[in-house]
């Protein structure tokens, strides 16, 4: 969804906050949620990406990635936006606020529980393991 700088409001921020803190407690506990046999033949990683210091400053940047690796070091990346900031003068984005430029906020469609299931998704199609709660 795209938010102009009118649409920051706390409102907005607690909603990216909630969001981001539930992707980020997927990240950090999902191997354990994996059977582990199949597992051994991969290399998977899942990753809470965060850039920039407030999430009305430009250069905020979250996401959250799942990376799976085989033997032979092929790799397949699954990255999903969480919400960006960005300044954009005369329509052009630009790599800091200047005088007369806007800040614009893209987030994300889905819901966390959308994204989880996504995310759940591609390893399964990528490495026909099972989730232990879908078991």
């Amino acid at each position: 969804m795209h938010y102009t700088q009118e649409d920051f409001t706390e409102e907005l921020l607690q909603t990216i906050s909630s969001i981001e803190k539930e992707l980020l407690d997927f990240s950090e506990d999902f191997l354990d949620k994996y059977d582990p046999e199949p597992v051994r033949k991969y290399k998977m990683e899942a990753e809470f990406e965060l850039s920039g210091t407030h999430p009305f400053k430009p250069g905020y940047h979250s996401a959250v990635s799942v990376l799976i690796a085989d033997e032979e070091d092929s790799m397949l990346i699954r990255t999903i936006s969480i919400w960006s900031c960005t300044a954009h003068f005369l329509g052009i984005p630009v790599s800091a606020k200047i005088i007369g430029s806007k800040l614009v906020g893209e987030l994300l469609d889905n819901s966390a529980v959308s994204v989880k299931n996504e995310l759940r998704s591609f390893i399964r199609e990528n490495m026909g393991i099972q989730d232990k709660r879908m078991v």
